[in-house]
């Protein structure tokens, strides 16, 4: 555990570091924010720095290498400098300790409830975490972008992996150790998103007048938005208890331990996944959506600027370029986020210039004809090297069922709507600015729009041909609405109570019990899955994260341990190997996701997923490209023609076979070994793995 933390502690130093270095460069953008942009610039230096070290390095102009990140980091130390020493950007009132504290404290708080719970439940191999671990470790071995594919020898990797490289950078710069750090990683992302949801509730709590000099109910009004977004339930789980008392006679404890994360996260919406609140976090950790929500919120937190700027006949330029570059950023992260933010973002703009549009026509008319093109600029070292395995719109053939979406929404549905009922008086007059409450009816509009636009409409992927067809959809669009109405309900509900307790009557006493039982009820999820993962679970070292491998395949791990060794002794970044090609989100390809070295083909159900295109709804997973390879691999393990063997390991240029207990566990009794070991040298042999390398 103390080693764990301690590795924690270096990236939290990194984390501080990067806040204070990056604040100056910040503040240019986010000045008018309450705390001058202090807390964005954790997550907007790694952006900043990220994207210009993306860019070097899929245009061959810097090495990826820890010497370039190095150079890179130095430059920004000096470039932040030089720009507060210049333009006096963060004065000495602007530096609030007290503030900064809070900040740091929520923070590590976060991070240290997100460390304990990954502690009592995480085998790498669950979800998507070993996909997550195999895009870090080959970026380990990769001397300039785009990445290559681990798990699709001779490719690029089709696939999002901006987010994993920001990690690879935080894990270097941190000195941690991929396979120890890449779970505290996630830690991290847990506590950075929480202080920019509650940093984000205060500034839009700042916009109400009876809040904004409050700085116990802004602060209070920053905890209620991270509760609605990282934790809070649904009614499902109401719904789901009632059933079973009903249906079952079963008693509430033995409820308890019935409920598992995959009833909320896949039956609240049949077919789809409505996985949210901190279950995005424990589950998947670094998956592309992950990073996506971090780079929307700093988004919205530019779509307040915007609105909140006094009127001005003048274009804003640098808020503008802002926007357009953090959607650039969304597109390259996940590209699924940049519809939702993009409507909501054109929403506040058109509201916002529409009375002062003849003042601005030209500018607007400029920006109109700018935005696709900087965007095509800005997304271009990546839009190169992938193709987007999304081509168009379907009409939805079985809409959700309305009380389960009922269950999912009502408590935010009734939660905002109460609220906005108490912004009027007896004599139903409005008790808040306009504009705010402007502000707010565009988000409420835009969620609207989703909620309908998700039932009629989605995107066709390779979902298209089953019952799966819209879980993309409905799910990278609800986890937008979620924190949404997350972030809005925080000083919704502290600007509602302020309201109640004036004049408090009996009325009131039952509105206010009827918002505290909304919110207890949603409080039942986190419980009980919190309770879910911890009872009976002990607790794991992230450094032993391998641990599984050496006791179910120890003699694999053996030759994994050699294979480090062997690397370190060639002095090669990598090696290119064949394994066992199985399926995915089972035993197989532990040797080249966890070395970082391309094989032939590994999970072929994902590789089939990145790289669908839509005449591939024609096109059978055997007679796919998919397909063919894994018959190859499945030929050169249990073939007898050796010279055909001999042409499908040059075809791919294959230096290493790995002949290990998955493999035979696989192939069983057709492995042709004697053939296998006559290709080449056996360069490591136990008794049930051999490594053979190739002299053909």
């Amino acid at each position: 555990m103390w080693n764990d933390l301690f590795c924690f502690f270096r990236i939290s130093l990194v984390h501080i570091f990067m806040g204070f270095v990056s604040w100056p460069f910040t503040s240019v953008f986010f000045k008018k924010l309450s705390d001058k942009g202090y807390t964005i610039s954790h997550i907007f230096g790694w952006l900043v720095i990220g994207y210009t070290y993306f860019c070097l390095s899929s245009f061959r102009i810097l090495r990826f290498s820890n010497l370039g990140l190095g150079l890179l980091i130095l430059l920004w130390i000096i470039f932040n400098s030089l720009l507060q020493i210049k333009l006096k950007l963060i004065k000495r009132g602007n530096i609030n300790i007290r503030r900064i504290l809070k900040v740091q404290i929520l923070f590590l708080l976060l991070s240290a409830f997100m460390f304990w719970l990954l502690r009592h439940n995480y085998d790498v191999r669950w979800a998507e975490r070993f996909m997550n671990l195999a895009f870090l470790k080959s970026l380990d071995n990769v001397d300039y972008l785009p990445l290559f594919d681990v798990w699709y020898l001779g490719k690029n990797l089709n696939y999002y992996y901006f987010g994993h490289y920001i990690a690879y950078l935080i894990l270097q710069t941190a000195q941690v150790n991929i396979i120890q750090g890449f779970p505290l990683v996630a830690v991290w992302i847990f506590g950075i998103f929480g202080i920019l949801v509650f940093q984000l509730s205060i500034e839009i709590g700042r916009q109400f007048k009876s809040l904004k000099k409050n700085k116990r109910l802004l602060f209070c009004s920053g905890l209620l938005s991270i509760f609605f977004v990282m934790f809070a339930g649904t009614f499902y789980e109401l719904f789901w208890g009632i059933g079973y008392l009903l249906l079952d006679s079963l008693r509430l404890d033995t409820l308890v331990h019935r409920y598992t994360f995959v009833d909320s996260t896949f039956y609240t919406i049949p077919n789809t996944v409505t996985s949210f609140s901190f279950d995005l976090f424990w589950r998947d950790n670094l998956h592309a959506y992950i990073w996506g929500l971090l780079t929307s919120i700093v988004l919205i937190f530019t779509y307040l600027l915007v609105w909140i700027k006094k009127d001005s006949t003048k274009f804003n330029w640098k808020l503008y370029l802002l926007i357009v570059f953090l959607l650039s950023i969304l597109f390259i992260t996940n590209s699924w986020d940049v519809f939702p933010l993009t409507v909501l973002g054109g929403t506040i703009l058109i509201f916002r210039y529409f009375k002062k549009i003849k003042q601005n026509y030209i500018y607007i008319l400029i920006a109109l004809v700018l935005t696709p093109l900087l965007f095509y600029i800005f997304t271009l070292p990546w839009s190169l090297n992938v193709n987007i395995p999304i081509s168009g719109l379907g009409i939805v053939r079985d809409r959700s069922p309305f009380f389960m979406w009922v269950s999912l929404w009502g408590p935010f549905i009734v939660l905002f709507s109460v609220s906005l009922i108490s912004f009027f008086d007896n004599k139903r007059r409005l008790l808040i600015r306009k504009k705010i409450l402007l502000f707010i009816l565009i988000f409420a509009i835009n969620i609207s729009f989703f909620w309908v636009f998700v039932e009629l409409f989605y995107l066709i992927d390779y979902n298209v041909g089953n019952r799966y067809y819209r879980q993309n959809t409905v799910f990278k669009t609800y986890y937008h609405l979620w924190t949404w109405l997350g972030l809005l309900l925080g000083p919704l509900l502290i600007l509602t109570l302020v309201k109640l307790r004036k004049s408090f009557d009996i009325k009131k006493f039952f509105l206010l019990l009827f918002i505290l039982i909304t919110i207890l009820l949603q409080s039942i999820r986190p419980i009980i899955t919190i309770r879910t993962i911890v009872e009976g679970n002990k607790q794991v070292k992230f450094s032993e994260n391998l641990s599984f491998w050496q006791k179910q395949y120890p003699y694999d791990f053996q030759a994994y341990q050699f294979l480090n060794k062997y690397k370190l002794d060639s002095n090669k970044e990598r090696f290119n190997i064949v394994e066992a090609a199985g399926y995915s989100y089972g035993e197989f390809n532990y040797f080249s996701s966890i070395l970082g070295w391309p094989t032939i083909l590994g999970y072929p159900l994902h590789e089939y997923s990145w790289r669908w295109q839509k005449n591939y709804t024609d096109i059978s997973f055997e007679n796919h490209e998919v397909g063919r390879r894994k018959k190859e691999v499945k030929y050169i393990y249990t073939g007898e023609n050796i010279e055909k063997t001999k042409e499908i390991l040059k075809k791919y240029d294959i230096d290493l076979i790995i002949l290990g207990q998955i493999e035979k566990d696989y192939y069983k009794e057709q492995v042709q070994e004697e053939k296998l070991i006559s290709l080449g040298e056996t360069i490591f042999e136990n008794k049930k793995t051999r490594i053979i390398k190739l002299h053909i």
